[in-house]
């Protein structure tokens, strides 16, 4: 009997030991294999860590791109500088013909832009004139009246305005000497400009004469192109 429980006492303890030596390499992977799916230093070096990084970087770069093309349309424009002395050629063609009961003279002053970018008229442009002989006559006017909006001239390109008057007497004598102003020059400012003396001449270039009988009812018209 003694022999028996030994031995089965023996075969107990053994079927123990037995037991903790299988279950003790299943519990050892399992500790593995949490170790594996969860480190932090594996996290931070992942690519779906640094995903939301990289596209803060993109974020600011478009904004970076947007702030620069604010700035180029901010500078943009191409704004005409005004018309001036240094930049323009002007001239005064006496009427062709006199002027009748139903039609006054006309004569017209041409505005030339010579240089090699476009100007602007902008505001009214003077007119005066002087007797050549020094008579106690003058007249001095402008195109306000008329309407004096900013008219773009191009690189050489031209305007003009019409410039009515009456060179005929209204003491029946018929003779312009009669007249208060009689001018081989004038004297022209365009709009915020200096005065320049302009010779008076028919519109082949020839000498002539801007006679004024009645300088009250003179009228500058607007330039056009």
């Amino acid at each position: 009997m003694r022999m028996r429980a030994l031995t089965a006492a023996t075969g107990a303890a053994l079927l123990a030991t037995l037991t903790l030596t299988a279950c003790g390499p299943e519990d050892s992977g399992d500790a593995s294999g949490s170790g594996k799916m969860a480190s932090p230093s594996e996290a931070d070096s992942s690519g779906d860590v640094k995903g939301p990084a990289s596209g803060g970087s993109s974020a600011n770069g478009d904004a970076d791109t947007s702030t620069g093309g604010n700035d180029g349309d901010g500078e943009g424009g191409d704004a005409l500088v005004s018309c001036t002395t240094k930049t323009t050629e002007v001239r005064f063609l006496a009427s062709a013909t006199n002027a009748t009961d139903l039609e006054p003279a006309k004569g017209t002053v041409l505005v030339r832009n010579t240089s090699s970018a476009p100007c602007t008229l902008t505001g009214p442009t003077n007119l005066t004139a002087k007797d050549d002989k020094g008579k106690d006559g003058s007249l001095s006017t402008d195109n306000s009246a008329a309407g004096s909006d900013a008219v773009d001239i191009p690189a050489h390109g031209q305007v003009a305005a019409v410039v009515e008057y009456t060179d005929t007497p209204s003491d029946g004598t018929g003779s312009p000497e009669a007249c208060p102003v009689k001018a081989s020059e004038v004297e022209i400012a365009l709009p915020k400009d200096e005065a320049r003396g302009v010779q008076v001449t028919e519109e082949g270039g020839a000498p002539a004469r801007f006679t004024v009988c009645a300088p009250a009812k003179v009228k500058f018209g607007a330039f056009k192109r």
